[in-house]
């Protein structure tokens, strides 16, 4: 197979002429080049889709892996924030304890003492650390002060951290969801009298989650929203507490969840759009998600109570754009320099293979014109006449296409050699070559078969055309003179064997055998004759 594509780069033996050698080259070389530089390109062209969707998948695990490490740093300021904020609440509240004129106050549940001694504390505390909540509670849990809010009393606080400190007798924090959708810091503390051990009331501090919020958005500069699980709320409460604030208030505006308190204005559309699809409650954690804005994402920081549960979220939205202009940049300056690199190797290959093929070329068919060909007359040699007979016979067994050999020899051929020495037989052999090539049609092939002895194949030819052609041919020879030097010129005579397929054999070596069968019968008859094989083909 392989030998075969090889040879189809040429034309056949019988058509190879210093008149076609160029075209040859010609195709062989255009062939190469297609062969090798076809693959070459369709390489260099995947090469360059190849390093940019490697590029971009980089540059794009690279983002993604940034907005992870975002959503993980963020977590940690929060967590961070919401300890360091604990640790403040905790120190604020061991100072309050020894604070003896306060406990007096609330052991006597004396309303005016504790606003009277709590009022300047609070507004230091609210000024330095950001501490929006002030409770006093007896030991039932009803509310006798909030100091940030005088006028609102008597209720009574159900709070899980309230509620905590009351089971355990110890102090309890953590975030908490109020009524109007705030989350809120809350660290509970109770009270005992001094002497007796008794419970004399509860102390309540807290600090805002928009706190640790606005410590995010300044640290990383990024918008941060804050959004609240509607499971955990009351919708006529939340509506009424809106109301009471001034608060735009749309408890349906989205399916789950509800906007902090003063958000409405500030959320982008593209979050407005996310957050109908948002569900606090299910089982997957929300971490980073895309935004209908081009390259903008947003990232999930949960926020849970103190049991834990997901209350709410902080919604950051980051812009990406100046990441992927980069990886766009980076992309754009390495395809163009690979393209430039690749039409350079493209350029110089598409030479060297030009010149190499065209080198491989003229070789291939020298050493083709020797191994097909007789070195002599240039005629075919007797290996390719007996590739030629078998094909020949081959196309009669499935086609039926007759066959017909003739085996010619020049008569005394010898003498000539003797007389006038074997360069002038060598020359005499070269013109006759050249003589019979000319009789014979284009769809006949001649050969060289040994010696003075030559052979032609005529396809799609009888007996009795053959035998034609012998004739013509044997008077033609006989006629011509040819040229030894200046002064000699010599005239041969031929004696022409012919056999036919399938008349006289239906087999390569029946064939050959007959038609030198033939030219035996006509060296016996006197030479300068032809004689067409008079067997038959029964026993062939």
């Amino acid at each position: 197979m392989e030998q075969q594509e090889q040879t189809e780069l040429y034309i056949e033996p019988e058509a190879i002429s210093p008149q076609n050698i160029e075209e040859t080259v010609r195709q062989y070389v255009y062939r190469l080049r297609l062969k090798f530089l076809l693959p070459a390109v369709l390489m260099l062209i995947l090469a360059v889709i190849l390093l940019i969707s490697i590029v971009y998948l980089h540059e794009s695990r690279t983002i993604d892996r940034d907005l992870i490490q975002l959503q993980s740093t963020a977590s940690n300021l929060y967590k961070y924030s919401i300890k360091k904020n604990t640790k403040v609440l905790q120190g604020i509240m061991d100072d309050l304890s020894s604070h003896q004129e306060i406990a007096s106050a609330l052991s006597t549940q004396d309303r005016s003492r504790l606003l009277q001694h709590s009022a300047s504390i609070y507004e230091k505390l609210n000024h330095h650390y950001g501490v929006t909540h002030f409770y006093f509670s007896n030991h039932e849990r009803v509310n006798i002060l909030r100091v940030h809010k005088p006028d609102k009393y008597g209720d009574t606080i159900n709070r899980q951290t309230t509620l905590l400190a009351e089971q355990d007798g110890a102090a309890h924090y953590g975030v908490e969801i109020g009524p109007l959708g705030t989350l809120t810091l809350r660290y509970v503390k109770p009270w005992f009298e001094e002497q007796t051990h008794n419970l004399i009331g509860f102390v309540e501090l807290g600090i805002e989650v928009e706190n640790s919020v606005d410590a995010i958005r300044d640290l990383l500069g990024l918008d941060v929203f804050t959004i609240v699980n509607k499971r955990f709320l009351e919708k006529n409460s939340w509506e009424e507490g809106s109301q009471t604030f001034n608060y735009e208030t749309d408890w349906d505006r989205f399916p789950h969840i509800v906007l902090d308190m003063g958000s409405n204005q500030l959320l982008p559309p593209a979050i407005s759009t996310l957050m109908q699809e948002i569900d606090l409650n299910a089982p997957a954690p929300l971490v980073v998600y895309p935004l209908e804005v081009n390259n903008q994402y947003a990232i999930f920081i949960s926020i849970d109570d103190v049991f834990g549960r997901p209350v709410g979220c902080l919604v950051m939205i980051k812009d990406t754009n100046g990441s992927y202009n980069q990886a766009h940049k980076t992309i754009l300056i390495g395809s163009g320099l690979l393209l430039i690199a690749a039409i350079f190797a493209v350029v110089f290959f598409y030479w060297l293979v030009g010149r190499v093929a065209d080198r491989m070329a003229r070789n291939e068919i020298s050493l083709h014109q020797l191994a097909t060909h007789d070195h002599l007359t240039g005629l075919l040699n007797r290996r390719q006449f007996e590739l030629k007979l078998d094909n020949s016979i081959t196309q009669f067994t499935r086609y039926g296409r007759t066959v017909s050999l003739l085996m010619i020899d020049i008569d005394y051929f010898k003498h000539i050699n003797d007389k006038y020495g074997h360069s002038a037989g060598d020359a005499v052999l070269v013109e006759f070559g050249k003589r019979l090539t000319k009789q014979a049609r284009t769809i006949d092939s001649v050969y060289r078969y040994g010696g003075e002895e030559f052979s032609i194949l005529l396809p799609e030819t009888d007996s009795q055309s053959a035998t034609l052609f012998a004739q013509r041919l044997c008077e033609i020879v006989g006629k011509e003179q040819y040229s030894l030097d200046e002064e000699i010129e010599i005239t041969v005579t031929v004696s022409i064997g012919i056999a036919s397929c399938p008349l006289h054999a239906n087999t390569a070596k029946a064939l050959v055998q007959a038609a030198d069968d033939s030219l035996y019968e006509a060296k016996k008859a006197g030479r300068n004759c032809i004689y067409s094989y008079s067997g038959s083909n029964e026993n062939n």
